[in-house]
Order: C-alpha cells, then sequence, then structure tokens
C-alpha cells in the first residue's frame, strides 16, 4: 500500500429508529409483537490518491427492545482497496458482522430465531491485468465462513471461491464478460457437508444512453454434494446441473431513480445445506420536492432444492417483502423518515422423500427514524 495515502476523508452519520413488528420471527402461529429502539452510529474513511483508493466503514446498532432476546450490540464494518496502475489493477474488499439471527437470517432460511449470535468474515482479493486498450484478464477469490453461538440450531459454515475471468470492452457503453468459477461450500459444526460448484458464466454489460445501465448474465453450474456418515450409514449425495442468471436495469433521472433486478444462483445456507435462490428486487426513489423523497423497495425470492440438500432439514420455500418509505430532509444534515413493512414467508420442510408444508406466517411494521449526516471532513 503505498506510503503517500491522502487526503483522509472522515463521513460520519448517527440514526435513531423506532420499531414496531407484529409478528418478527414470522411464525405461522403469529408470534408476539416487539417494540423497541436501533441506535446506529457510523464512520466511514476514505483515502484516494491518484492511483489508490481505500474505504473502510464501520457501524455499530444498539438494539433495545420489549423482550430481552431481541435486545443487542451489533456491529458491522466493511474494507474496500483498489490500486490501479497501468497495466495491472490489484483489488481487496473485506466484511465482517457481529449480530444475531435476529436479522442475519431473516432472508436466509426458515429458521427465524432471535437470541443466537451470529458471526461472519470474509475476504475477496482481485487482481486485473491490461492486454490492451480493450482486453482485460482478471482473477477473483473469496473466502468467508459464518459462526452461531447454538449449533443445535444453526451450523457454522465456509464458502471458499475462484473465478478467473476475460473482459472485452467493445466501446465505451458496451462491455462482454466470460468467467469460469469453482465454489466449495463446507460445514464446520455438526455432521460434514459439503458443495463444490464448478461452471462458467457470460455477461453483458450496457450503458443505453445517459440515464438506463442494463446487466445481462447467463451461466451453468455442476453442483454435486457430499456426506459424511452418520452413525456409520452412509448418506449418499447427488450431482446436478443448474442455471444460473442475473438480470439488472437501472434508470437515474434528475426525481427518479429505481432499478429492477432478477437473479437466480446457488446460496449458503446456515442449515446445513445449499440452495439455488431465486430473487427478484425493486427498488426506486422519487423526489416530489428537493426535501421530500418516496421511496420503495421490495423483494420476493423462493428456494430450489434439487435433490443435493440431503437430509431432514427445515427450509424456506418463498419470502416476499414490500417496503414503502416516506423521508423529510429537514436540511444538508438531518432527516426523518417513516418506513412501512409487509413480510411473508412459506416454509416447506424437505427430506427423505417427504414434504412437510407450514402454514404460511405474515408480518407487519412500522419504523421511524431520525438521521443526522454532518458533512464531510477532509484531514
Amino acid at each position: 500500500m503505498p506510503p503517500d495515502v491522502s487526503p483522509l476523508t472522515i463521513r460520519t452519520s448517527v440514526s435513531e429508529e423506532g420499531d414496531y413488528q407484529s409478528n418478527p420471527l414470522l411464525t405461522p402461529q403469529g408470534g408476539r409483537a416487539t417494540y423497541g429502539s436501533v441506535t446506529t452510529p457510523q464512520v466511514d474513511l476514505i483515502a484516494n490518491t491518484a492511483t489508490t483508493s481505500i474505504d473502510l466503514m464501520a457501524l455499530m446498532n444498539a438494539n433495545v427492545y420489549n423482550l430481552a432476546r431481541f435486545s443487542s450490540e451489533d456491529g458491522h464494518a466493511t474494507l474496500s482497496v483498489v490500486n490501479r496502475g497501468a497495466i495491472w489493477t490489484e483489488k481487496l474488499g473485506g466484511s465482517f458482522d457481529y449480530d444475531t439471527t435476529r436479522t442475519s437470517e431473516e432472508t436466509s432460511s426458515g429458521l427465524e430465531v432471535a437470541g443466537v449470535r451470529h458471526g461472519a468474515a470474509s475476504i475477496a482479493p482481485e487482481v486485473d491485468y491490461l492486454l490492451s486498450p480493450a482486453d482485460e484478464l482478471s482473477i477473483a477469490a473469496s473466502y468467508s465462513g459464518a459462526k452461531y453461538s447454538n449449533t443445535q440450531l444453526f451450523t457454522d459454515y465456509v464458502v471458499a471461491t475462484v473465478s478467473p475471468g476475460y473482459t472485452r470492452l467493445f466501446d465505451a457503453d458496451n462491455k462482454a464478460s466470460f468467467n469460469a468459477i469453482g465454489r466449495r461450500y463446507e460445514t464446520r459444526s455438526g455432521f460434514g457437508v459439503q458443495f463444490t460448484d464448478l461452471g462458467g458464466s457470460v455477461e453483458w454489460n450496457s450503458q443505453l444512453d445517459q440515464r438506463w445501465l442494463l446487466d445481462v448474465a447467463l451461466g451453468e453450474l455442476h453442483r454435486s454434494s457430499h456426506y459424511d456418515p452418520i452413525g456409520g450409514i452412509p448418506i449418499s449425495g447427488a450431482s446436478v446441473w443448474d442455471t444460473t442468471y442475473s438480470v439488472s436495469a437501472g434508470y437515474t433521472g434528475l426525481v427518479d431513480n429505481f432499478t429492477i433486478s432478477a437473479s437466480r444462483a446457488p446460496t449458503p445456507l446456515s442449515i446445513r445445506t445449499e440452495a439455488v435462490i431465486s430473487k427478484f428486487t425493486l427498488s426506486g426513489s422519487h423526489f416530489v420536492t428537493t426535501r421530500l423523497e418516496l421511496d420503495l423497495a421490495a423483494t420476493y425470492q423462493f428456494a430450489n432444492f434439487d435433490g443435493t440438500e440431503g437430509p431432514y432439514v427445515y427450509l424456506q420455500k418463498n419470502y416476499l417483502s414490500v417496503a414503502p418509505k416516506v423521508q423529510y430532509h429537514v436540511t444538508n444534515t438531518l432527516s426523518f423518515a417513516v418506513n412501512g413493512n409487509f413480510r411473508r414467508q412459506q416454509a416447506e420442510g424437505i427430506g427423505n422423500g417427504a414434504v412437510s408444508v407450514y402454514d404460511p406466517a405474515q408480518s407487519s411494521g412500522v419504523m421511524f427514524t431520525v438521521s443526522y449526516v454532518p458533512n464531510p471532513k477532509d484531514m
């Protein structure tokens, strides 16, 4: 890392949120309602030179709720380092999370449990080499892991990925990428489970005009699973071919901004398995005035299980979330917001040739937030 990284910009913020949820754990029987507050201080350190940029973000959440198992002190951090040379570019990404399953498992599995500590960390290096002004080779890797304080309900796991690629720039607005991928998922608690994914994808990225951006990717993965014997009894693995894709369209206007996306890809879960998750998202904002902003975020996702998931597990089949928001910017540094949300989940237990369908569960809530974001400071 060059010793002359400067100047340093410090961005800080703090927010206070009042939160009410009618059924936060999405239990079919309804569950208990929760109400409480979330205090979030955040700091972002940014350093730049002509060739190097460094961005370190850290935040804390102080969660205080009427139910003790919902209260916690959480922390999150991310790191991004980019060093650009004439031919070589080195990148390094990283993240760290220390929270509970109330938030970490909200959309990833059918297990909705509060109060279980969750820790996660990841590192993702990448190196790019410019063959010519229009051709680039790259190799990216990542290693991530998750750990839980209760391994009877949740399973510790790690995921390692390597992906070499080639990118062709056709003009200033259009480029294509070809990527191979190898990924390994392994459990680190309970009985041993391994998933190995091998395949590739092709991606097209286009700036259609000054306001529209389109990104399309299509791939094919060979997925295989292996299970350690349980009590001396062998467990059969399986292998399948799965199609993956991602499509994203974004619009950036003077008063309107939105992104719509669809994707299908294997996703590691904390319940000794990996599922192919299909996800559809919509997010957007509209400025009624320079101070009044309307936002909307919606997600629908469902899990595909193709025979590689192994012994009986309790799994989420589909999940819907809709969250409208009204935000008023009092000044350039102070804002108030009111959020609503609606969530619905339909869960199924799959395994040993049986399917158990659970009653759907839903929850609605409202949040009131005040945020203070002072002007950045250059050091």
